[in-house]
């Protein structure tokens, strides 16, 4: 979906779907008919390195300069992010800055801002839960430790080899916030409050039960397809 999802599909001029928990999440995109399902984290993390490496995509206007487009998070910096009055965004309060670019010239809005989005840990089947057994709050992306996580499932792909200790939440990369609660379902990219440091592409939290649901959360669909 080139938007979050809402009560109409990928529909830009209404408000996404908010307040809902994976396990709704789920089954509303594989409910689109065949070949559709919630997005999975690896799908997540192959866009996320591609909008990466987009130079557009850059406060700098090119890869590792300025800072990666964050959208709606709550706080406005200039090229970067905006604060839609603490509240999510869609139609007319969007702002450019949600636009993020891929390389085969297709758009993809809202990916790093403005709710924080439920993914499926493996592609197909049922819900499947983040396998981490680990306590890691807050922590910049190079500085994970969890048991489970492999650098695949989260890792930026840092093509300009830029020192690990400043490629990190300031250029607004995300960061990751583990804890074992017995719930464990991702959700990835940001909320319209969570500020610079929580937000971006490769923001990765893992704290909730996937039957929760705030007003935070929302998702998005994919469509593979079957040969």
């Amino acid at each position: 979906m080139t938007y979050e999802a809402s009560s109409n599909g990928s529909d830009p001029s209404i408000q996404p779907e908010l307040n809902v928990s994976a396990n709704e999440a789920k089954p509303y995109c594989t409910a689109l008919g065949t070949g559709y399902d919630l997005i999975s984290n690896p799908e997540w993390m192959t866009i996320a390195h591609n909008v990466e490496e987009v130079a557009a995509n850059w406060s700098g206007g090119a890869v590792g300069s300025g800072c990666l487009k964050q959208g709606n998070i709550g706080t406005a910096i200039t090229g970067c992010s905006y604060n839609n009055s603490n509240s999510v965004a869609y139609a007319g309060s969007r702002d450019p800055v949600s636009k993020l670019m891929l390389s085969n010239g297709q758009e993809i809005w809202d990916f790093s801002g403005n709710l924080s989005e439920w993914v499926d840990w493996i592609p197909g089947g049922g819900f499947d839960l983040a396998p981490t057994s680990c306590q890691q709050t807050n922590i910049e992306l190079y500085n994970v430790n969890c048991t489970g996580l492999t650098v695949g499932d989260y890792l930026p792909s840092n093509p300009m080899g830029i020192a690990e200790a400043d490629y990190n939440s300031s250029l607004g990369l995300g960061q990751v916030y583990i804890i074992t609660t017995g719930g464990d379902a991702a959700l990835r990219g940001g909320e319209y409050t969570s500020g610079q440091a929580q937000s971006g592409i490769y923001n990765l939290y893992t704290a909730l039960n996937p039957g929760n649901s705030f007003q935070y959360t929302g998702f998005r669909c994919v469509w593979r397809p079957t040969f």
